[in-house]
């Protein structure tokens, strides 16, 4: 069973996928930046960080941003996925492909008939998660 929900976080949360999507722009180190390109979402007054929060299998699949989300699905809905070493090099020469989000992604989605269910998931939350971040 699949379900999705959005969270508001206090602070900015980042996920597994941000470092890959959001290149660093005032820093050296993406972790001391304080701006993104993309940017992340803005703090929604009075609620705080939108999160999209995706459960699917038992497993959950958390977005910091509409930009995460739309290269999720760009990645997975391809039937014949690219290797983490073609993403890890379009982002970085030194941040190897062993700490790319696909090579975390659970071997149980991987299956080309799980990712059909999942992108239709994605997809649905997405349209909602848009709506959130305008």
């Amino acid at each position: 069973m699949s379900k999705w929900h959005i969270v508001y976080n206090k602070e900015l949360t980042t996920t597994p996928i941000s470092f890959w999507v959001h290149a660093n722009v005032d820093s050296d180190t993406w972790h001391d930046a304080s701006s993104y390109d993309p940017p992340f979402p803005k703090r929604i007054p009075m609620k705080g960080f939108p999160l999209l929060v995706v459960e699917n299998k038992g497993y959950l699949l958390e977005f910091a941003s509409v930009f995460e989300a739309e290269h999720f699905l760009e990645v997975i809905g391809q039937k014949k996925m690219p290797s983490t070493n073609e993403l890890s090099r379009i982002r970085s020469d030194d941040y190897g492909p062993n700490r790319h989000w696909l090579s975390r992604l659970p071997s149980k989605l991987k299956p080309w008939a799980k990712r059909k269910k999942l992108i239709s998931v994605v997809e649905a939350a997405l349209q909602e998660y848009r709506k959130v971040c305008q």
